[in-house]
């Protein structure tokens, strides 16, 4: 027969006076949570009587002369059921919360409520109660962290700084062609005096002194434009982030997990975040001490990758499993031989007319404005319409993702299209005079990530290349609004593809099945049953298992079009 066994800091007990009221719960969470399933006990309080009030005030008194840790930390609890087939099986791993507003202490019982540790309810707690600079501040996170994202200046719109560069270079146009005219009518001068006596003197020195004009304006003319490319072209500047994959990494290391997701082994592996940034970045010979890390709790960092990769958590053996959300629909081995007929419900409430998916923009950095592929709709449309009045299907899902992406610079822009071409030509002239050029050159800007100044006020995700600094190629392919939906999102949408079947499906709730132990340690993890009757799996919503009379009340549901006269409209 199936029992529950307790052990109290690690000492095994009496059951608490109320055990026989708990039930264990299989709580899976609905499809459109960010969470995963868990088990728990349909019980959150306990009550203690006789020899385990002993122990329990032991510990709190111990508090008070150091022989115990006291009321601030939990005390150790643990339970098992023990199974006919599989032994005694680990079920509960936790602490009583002593300090909770709802423990009570009588002189012969406490009811206390207890935590289950490493539960998804444990992280939501705990993941928002530390930032990433207070990991920094112990250690946790180091400047070895952070990579480098180097970034131009490259203004939009740029027509103010064409103009002026415009009436710039034809002034310097201007002085050098009538410094080449002035030189060409002293030679000719020269030339033609020869037989007037002392004309020759006076035509050499004018060419001596167009000459010394001519290098003058030469000179003159490349500081001016090594001041412009300056102005206008500085050195490439840096900033520091933080790859997503490190950033999740640091967070479990900190709370005893450990992190696994196959989102960051491929083509995401170099998914970075880049902070807000309000100073000037640093060239390349200079350290920087700006922070690569984002100004939010662990818990709201894992909510927004939840949010961007449509994703759930998952916490298995210490391990916090990081996944697109339909990752963890595994069949668990469990079949439903027989079942008892309940009435039939569907999702069709819960499904939008409308998905729209966008990034954030900045007003402080206009290149964000200009960048396609930031939103992204979908309208879900009845292909036959009999009475458009009637129509039900209504509703916005709005997913703004929490920052703007970085845009790489694939181009040459109107500035530098304008100095190239004079740059070449004065590089010639000088060569002809010199031997070489020495005109100053605004060299390979491409694939730098592009500011409007040095500062941006929203939070940027990139994707780095194999080159330290530099933005990926597929930058803007794999950050795009589309393709996070055609690789990430799609799966909500309720028409069928051949990618998934179409987020529809038939529900059932409470119906009651016989469920022994181990059928009971299938689902435990694996949500995913096999309905025999039905000849198709279902997806176990919820599952209170009664030890004594091994008997479950479970809702399922079970992925079955009820409706194809549906498409998808992309805009």
């Amino acid at each position: 027969m199936s029992q529950l066994n307790f052990y109290l800091n690690n000492e095994n007990i009496l059951p608490p006076k109320n055990w026989k009221q708990t039930e264990i719960e299989l709580a899976y969470v609905s499809e459109s949570s960010q969470d995963s399933p868990s088990a728990t006990l349909s019980e959150n309080t306990f009550e203690f009587v006789q020899a385990n009030l002993d122990k329990i005030k032991a510990w709190i008194e111990g508090g008070q002369n150091g022989s115990a840790p006291g009321i601030w930390e939990g005390m150790p609890l643990a339970i098992s059921l023990e199974c006919p087939e599989e032994g005694e099986v680990p079920l509960f791993n936790g602490y009583l919360d002593l300090s909770s507003s709802t423990a009570e202490y009588d002189c012969d019982s406490y009811r206390i409520p207890f935590v289950e540790s490493h539960s998804l309810e444990w992280l939501r707690q705990t993941a928002d109660s530390f930032s990433f600079a207070y990991l920094q501040s112990i250690g946790v996170i180091t400047k070895q962290d952070f990579v480098k994202t180097y970034y131009v200046i490259n203004r939009v719109p740029d027509l103010e700084q064409a103009g002026l560069v415009s009436i710039a270079l034809f002034i310097i146009a201007k002085e050098v062609v009538q410094a080449v005219k002035d030189l060409s009518s002293a030679i000719k001068d020269f030339i033609g005096v020869f037989d007037a006596p002392g004309s020759a003197l006076r035509g050499a020195l004018a060419i001596i002194i167009n000459l010394i004009y001519f290098a003058a304006i030469m000179i003159a003319i490349i500081t001016l434009l090594k001041q412009l490319v300056e102005a206008l072209f500085p050195i490439p500047k840096y900033y520091h982030g933080m790859r997503i994959k490190t950033l999740f990494e640091r967070g479990c290391e900190y709370l005893g997990l450990t992190f696994q997701s196959t989102l960051f082994e491929g083509e995401y592996k170099d998914l970075v975040w880049l902070p807000a940034k309000f100073e000037a970045g640093k060239n390349v010979v200079n350290a920087s001490d700006d922070k690569g890390f984002p100004e939010k709790s662990f818990g709201q960092f894992i909510d927004d990758m939840a949010l961007l990769f449509n994703a759930k958590i998952k916490i298995i053996n210490s391990r916090l499993i990081f996944e697109r959300k339909d990752y963890f629909r595994q069949n668990s081995g469990f079949t439903l031989k027989s079942i008892t007929q309940t009435p039939k419900k569907t999702n069709a409430s819960e499904v939008a007319s409308n998905y729209l998916l966008k990034f954030l923009s900045d007003s402080e950095d206009p290149n964000t404005l200009a960048r396609r592929g930031a939103i992204h709709q979908v309208t879900i449309a009845p292909i036959t319409v009999g009475f458009k009045g009637n129509l039900t299907l209504k509703g916005l899902d709005e997913r703004t993702f929490p920052f703007a992406y970085a845009v790489r610079k694939t181009s040459q822009s109107r500035i530098e299209r304008l100095f190239a071409g004079v740059f070449d030509a004065l590089n010639k002239l000088v060569g002809l005079i010199r031997g070489r050029g020495n005109v100053p050159r605004i060299g390979n800007r491409l694939d730098f990530m592009m500011l409007n100044a040095d500062f941006f006020s929203v939070d940027k995700l990139l994707i780095i290349s194999n080159r330290e600094g530099l933005l990926s190629n597929k930058n803007e392919q794999l950050l795009s609004a589309k393709t996070l939906w055609s690789e990430f999102h799609f799966i909500d949408s309720p028409v069928p593809s051949d990618k998934h079947a179409g987020n529809q499906w038939e529900i059932y709730e409470g119906v009651e099945v016989p469920m022994c132990c181990e059928d009971l340690l299938k689902v435990k993890n694996n949500n995913v049953i096999y309905i025999e009757e039905e000849g198709a799996e279902a997806v176990v919503m919820h599952c209170s298992y009664n030890v004594h009379t091994k008997i479950a009340s479970i809702s399922y549901k079970i992925q079955r079009p009820y409706s194809r006269n549906i498409r998808e409209v992309i805009s």
